[in-house]
């Protein structure tokens, strides 16, 4: 999705960059543009400071948010922040938050320079900072934003933010305009780089390209279409393999029975995937592939969870161009066809994704979900039962969690197959006796399922 989509599906926003570069700016104008009028704003600058910034702001009459300036309710933090925060925690500063919003009821909240609120050895008042406002959020439904200047000294402090934010963009001043970058997100947001600049009274973003920098866009393929054979009679495969490679610059073709696949091969795809019929090793396809002098790559799929490695050997030396095992590691083939036509239409955009990452409502759970499926990544969902508590720190790099119930949990793993959900459920749990998976899904499923996951 690009990436006004992408923020304006994320209920938690970090805005990085340097002193003065447009963050505040940022904030607003984001509130203007999705109709959020009324705005509460907690700054750790003074009022006085903030007001002239306010004013400064107003007098360049930037017309898609002029309607909201004269909305934005302002409090700052006492100047003897620091000295009540030692002597009485955070509590007292939580309680003003609830009171302003309660008696403001905003739709939208700015923490202006967050990453002054706490020292950088506070991570244990920030954490639970955190938590009560997203449950917070979640209660009085409004949307948030932190804005954060990076330094050396609050490296960790920014860290801890990125945690629980949906979205994380950096804004870099240069001569003419400001550049947004997106360093990652919950949602899959392509391209990743806007201009963010001022034209005829009115802040605009435009999408930026940059020759020097390695996206999915620069490694443009060689041609406007590759064509994928995908030979099997394995259902899960071609379901799995149709889904991922469902893609605009695919076009993917099936052949399932033996009297198919010679004249399918004959018209030379570009990628032929190959998965034998019978147990055995079987490299006709191979070789009607050298015999006929046809430039197909084949990468050959065998009915083994394990390859030897005289069977790699006499699968290259048939003309294989990469072997895998049946319970392949779903990235690795993705890979390799990225090297094949030269785009990283998965891989690139897959890493700007934030993981790890607490979910904390149904509704949120559902709209990754219905997203990742739209995007065609490759997810398994599944809801387990188990009265051991999985945190967020059990999981691996790109899966989610939610917690449904009191001993009820769901998970989103990314790219990874059902076949191995036995390997992966060991990094949770000692004993498979301690949880009952209750349904187990994979996303070409996700359709027909979605009204079991979400309900």
């Amino acid at each position: 999705m690009t990436f006004l989509e992408s923020i304006r599906q994320s209920e938690v926003i970090l805005i990085e960059g340097e002193k003065k570069v447009g963050k505040f700016t940022f904030s607003i104008y984001e509130c203007a543009r999705e109709n959020k009028d009324k705005i509460l704003v907690f700054s750790t600058y003074n009022k006085t400071i903030m007001k002239k910034r306010l004013e400064a702001i107003k007098q360049q009459h930037i017309k898609n948010i002029e309607p909201v300036l004269k909305n934005i309710e302002l409090l700052s933090l006492k100047e003897e922040w620091p000295e009540f925060k030692a002597k009485f925690g955070i509590d007292f500063l939580l309680k003003d938050i609830y009171r302003a919003i309660e008696k403001i009821n905003p739709d939208s909240v700015i923490f202006h320079r967050f990453d002054l609120f706490f020292e950088h050895h506070e991570t244990g008042h920030l954490k639970f900072f955190m938590e009560e406002i997203i449950n917070l959020k979640d209660s009085k439904d409004f949307k948030t934003f932190f804005t954060a200047a990076p330094m050396e000294t609050n490296k960790g402090t920014i860290e801890n933010i990125e945690n629980f934010s949906d979205i994380n963009i950096y804004i870099e001043k240069l001569e003419r305009y400001r550049l947004i970058q997106v360093k990652n997100s919950l949602f899959p947001t392509f391209p990743d780089k806007y201009k963010f600049l001022i034209k005829e009274n009115e802040i605009i973003l435009e999408p930026y390209s940059d020759e020097n920098t390695s996206t999915s866009t620069d490694l443009a393929p060689k041609k406007d279409k590759y064509s994928i054979l995908i030979i099997t009679k394995n259902k899960e495969l071609q379901k799995t393999l149709g889904y991922v490679f469902n893609r605009d610059i695919f076009n993917v073709d099936f052949a399932s029975h033996t009297s198919e696949i010679i004249n399918k091969v004959l018209t030379e795809p570009d990628i032929i995937i190959y998965n034998p019929f019978d147990k055995e090793m079987d490299f006709s396809v191979c070789h009607t592939i050298k015999e006929n002098k046809l430039k197909s790559r084949l990468i050959y799929i065998t009915n083994e969870n394990y390859i030897r490695g005289d069977d790699k050997i006499a699968a290259i030396s048939n003309g294989c161009y990469e072997v895998f095992p049946y319970n392949f590691n779903l990235l690795e083939l993705i890979a390799e066809i990225e090297k094949i036509v030269g785009v990283n239409f998965y891989t690139y955009t897959l890493a700007k994704i934030t993981s790890n990452r607490n979910i904390t409502n149904k509704n949120m759970l559902c709209q990754i979900l219905e997203i990742l499926y739209k995007e065609k990544f490759f997810f398994s969902v599944l809801k387990l039962r188990s009265k051991k508590e999985i945190k967020k720190e059990y999981l691996r790099k790109n899966d989610f969690i939610f917690k449904d119930k009191n001993d009820t949990y769901i998970l989103i793993l990314l790219n990874t197959r059902i076949v191995h959900l036995p390997y992966v459920m060991k990094k949770f749990f000692n004993d498979p006796k301690e949880f009952e998976i209750i349904f187990a899904y994979e996303a070409p499923d996700y359709p027909i399922k979605k009204e079991e996951i979400c309900k």
